[in-house]
């Protein structure tokens, strides 16, 4: 059943933060020559656009990006761990398979990425504009969304442990086969979500969003 709750005080998800040196090599352009499984190791990578395929399976420990545009990248089985993404363009970028440990992504275009199959321990994303983002099959312990346009992503079949929505546009978003027991909705917008009956089991709503995801039950309130 559904938890239905008028005034609560909305907990977010705690995270273990992104452990970012205080000094770093400060690049403005991609490390050129990578090579399918090098490590990239604490770099600051700002004010440039990658551009192109980039190699698979590449490690990223301790980097931050930040006014990074990535245009037609594809970045698949990629491992990260203490990254941060800040005001990068992502729009389209391919990070299927992905595992990311520790990572914010703070106020980027998140519109059409591909984080499907991937794993996500301790992520954030803030502030973000993830219309049709793809996080088919994904598995989440410990992420937060917050203040996130997340319009018509696809969350079908993901695991979802401790993970936390707060004041996001979820409208169209799908989430068939994708249990939300313990997830907070209430201070998002979910019109139009798409969701099977037996996935809303433990969902928190507000008495509002009930009323809309009692149809999908077959009620009729009047």
């Amino acid at each position: 059943m559904l938890e239905i709750i008028k005034e609560a005080t909305i907990e977010k998800t705690p995270l273990v933060i992104p452990r970012i040196p205080a000094t770093m090599d400060v690049l403005e352009s991609f490390p050129p020559d990578l090579q399918e499984g090098d490590i990239i190791s604490q770099k600051l990578i700002q004010n440039c656009r990658i551009a192109g395929l980039v190699p698979d399976r590449l490690s990223c420990g301790q980097v931050v990006f930040q006014n990074v545009i990535f245009q037609d990248v594809a970045m698949r089985n990629v491992d990260m761990a203490d990254v941060r993404f800040f005001n990068c363009n992502l729009s389209n970028l391919d990070f299927s398979d992905a595992i990311m440990h520790r990572v914010e992504i703070m106020e980027s275009n998140l519109v059409g990425i591909d984080l499907s199959n991937a794993t996500l321990r301790n992520v954030r994303i803030a502030q973000a504009n993830g219309t049709y983002a793809n996080f088919r099959f994904s598995d989440f312990e410990s992420v937060q969304f917050e203040t996130c346009i997340l319009k018509s992503a696809d969350y079908q079949h993901c695991q979802m442990r401790k993970t936390g929505f707060q004041a996001c546009d979820l409208r169209e978003a799908q989430f068939s086969w994708a249990p939300v027991q313990g997830i907070d909705f209430r201070s998002c917008d979910i019109d139009g979500i798409g969701i099977r009956i037996e996935d809303l089991k433990g969902a928190i709503v507000s008495p509002e969003q009930a009323v809309f995801l009692s149809k999908k039950m077959g009620l009729v309130v009047v």
